[in-house]
């Protein structure tokens, strides 16, 4: 989701210090506390009806250990945040309660809290149907006598097997993702399409699903959002209402955790029966390899920003480097150590070196990963020289810049401005539909990157790329196709590429399986991969 959402009816800015204006906090709603020794804990209390929706933003002066959102009888509903100084809240009330959102804090924090208004209007699904021919004779079925006991017997065997329901033909498979008794409207998250998708109801039964047909060799991680609440008269908040209720499948048992157990925090998962397994993504033990943790300052950028240094047990300070962007994600959501570890176990990899770059703020992230000049700059001036003191001293032919999404955008352009020192690229469903918001017309249109090394000098770079086919039909061109379109640019200037195509979609989940390969491809012998691209 995009964070820079618009909130409008704002109920007024909230500060405070722990320990300090404890009349002002009552007053407001908001209350804390603390003993000595022991962390700062902050409560915050939104009272809300059944049905409303609000949504609010929660900035810290310092970044705090954890934030919940817990209901009337202090039950954990979500976890909000963990280790940041931002979050945002989404909220909409299953039933009239009065809710908190709980900050605990190492040390006395500073806090600005904006919250909207509540909003009680639901969305209304837009009807679109694709039948399977299970769903089909469910339809047939429903016309004659006992519909009751149709929908019941269904509702058993769906139980029984699991979801989505996946009927496989001669090439591809039927899978219907199917909810339970929503009231207004029911969308998939992550579905394996451009944008978030609407199941429809089949009238008079709580029978709610969509199917889609799909290459058997998909891999999904994927929510589904029941009764999304609907902001009138603003489109992207409604679009960003669907926050509010995501949650995993109740029904599939397969599940992934990051960051946190509660079912909002939980994705569940769809394997089709071809997919591809990564065996490198086991558990291993932390005596194969040390992570420490850092933090930078740029003079350039005029900020600091926390740096997580990978070291396996046998690499040399001349080992191969990989720096990954988005570094917290790739630490906690991809669990990269793990990846590295067992490729340089299983003698995939040479022994390695890793950085975690991780980014300021999720503000900054949207202005340094995207081609930006001074951020191109500290990674080859400031971080690559620091990492030297820190006794890490590859050669540009043994470091890998990588990253997903916008950081696949920024790994490859910060290695074409500087590929005396980053010699590869990493790059998984990078944003290369991206252009500047402001400039002359050729500027502002799409690929901006893709025309620059077009017209640019052949820079002597190794590059992996993969997108997903599901990347596809939210823009004009997106991120499928601008991949497939940077990928023949950079064949035709001479470059050595290796693209790959997977059956997934903009998604965490996804990027983690399909890493190793491309470490694989860059770091060893890059026949291995068949499909090299000629």
């Amino acid at each position: 989701m995009s964070d820079n959402a618009n909130h409008s009816h704002y109920m007024g800015l909230i500060m405070f210090r722990f320990g300090v204006y404890l009349y002002f906090l009552l007053s407001a709603g908001v209350c804390f506390a603390s003993t000595v020794g022991k962390p700062h804990e902050f409560f915050h209390s939104i009272k809300l009806k059944k049905d409303q929706y609000i949504t609010g933003e929660f900035s810290f002066s310092q970044p705090f250990i954890k934030a919940e959102l817990i209901d009337e009888n202090e039950r954990l509903v979500r976890v909000l945040a963990k280790q940041q100084s931002t979050f945002k809240l989404y909220l909409l009330a299953q039933r009239e309660q009065q809710y908190k959102v709980r900050v605990i804090s190492a040390n006395k924090n500073l806090a600005t809290i904006n919250l909207s208004e509540p909003i009680s209007q639901p969305a209304v699904s837009d009807n679109e149907t694709l039948l399977s021919p299970i769903m089909q004779s469910l339809v047939t079925r429903l016309k004659g006598n006992y519909k009751v006991k149709v929908v019941d017997d269904f509702w058993r065997n769906v139980e029984k097997e699991g979801t989505p329901l996946v009927e496989y033909e001669q090439t591809d498979a039927l899978v219907t993702f199917l909810w339970r008794g929503a009231r207004h409207n029911v969308r998939l998250f992550g579905a394996p399409f451009g944008s978030h998708q609407d199941l429809e109801k089949i009238e008079g039964t709580d029978i709610w699903f969509k199917t889609y047909r799909l290459p058997t060799d998909s891999l999904i991680s994927y929510q589904l959002a029941p009764d999304v609440p609907h902001v009138p008269n603003q489109p992207r908040a409604s679009r960003i209402a669907i926050m509010a209720t995501k949650q995993q499948d109740p029904l599939n048992p397969k599940t992934w955790q990051f960051e946190g157990t509660d079912k909002y925090a939980t994705h569940s998962i769809l394997k089709l029966k071809d997919t591809k397994h990564s065996p490198y993504l086991r558990d291993v033990s932390e005596n194969f390899y040390s992570l420490t943790q850092h933090t930078i300052a740029s003079i350039r950028l005029n900020n600091t920003r926390d740096i997580a240094i990978y070291k396996h047990k046998d690499a040399t300070p001349q080992s191969p480097i990989i720096l990954f962007f988005d570094g917290k994600n790739y630490q906690s959501k991809l669990k990269v150590p793990n990846t590295l570890t067992n490729l340089v176990n299983d003698k995939k990899i040479p022994p390695v070196n890793a950085v975690f770059v991780s980014n300021v703020s999720r503000k900054t992230r949207g202005q340094e990963l995207p081609p930006n000049p001074d951020f191109a700059w500290f990674m080859a001036n400031e971080l690559m020289p620091w990492l030297t003191k820190k006794g890490l001293s590859p050669s540009a032919q043994n470091t890998v810049l990588s990253g997903s999404s916008f950081g696949g955008l920024a790994s490859m352009y910060v290695a074409m401005q500087y590929p005396d020192v980053f010699g590869n690229v990493l790059s998984q469903s990078g944003s290369f539909w991206w252009s500047p918001r402001e400039g002359s017309k050729e500027q502002t249109e799409p690929q901006w990157l893709t025309r620059k090394i077009a017209r640019d000098n052949y820079k002597k770079l190794s590059i992996y790329m993969n997108a997903g086919v599901f990347e596809t039909g939210y823009f004009t061109i997106d991120i499928l196709e601008s991949n497939r379109h940077l990928r023949d640019v950079l064949n035709a200037k001479g470059y050595t590429v290796k693209y790959h195509e997977f059956s997934g979609g903009h998604d965490s989940y996804v990027w983690r399986n399909e890493l190793a390969d491309g470490l694989i491809y860059l770091l060893t012998n890059r026949k291995i991969i068949n499909d090299e691209v000629k």
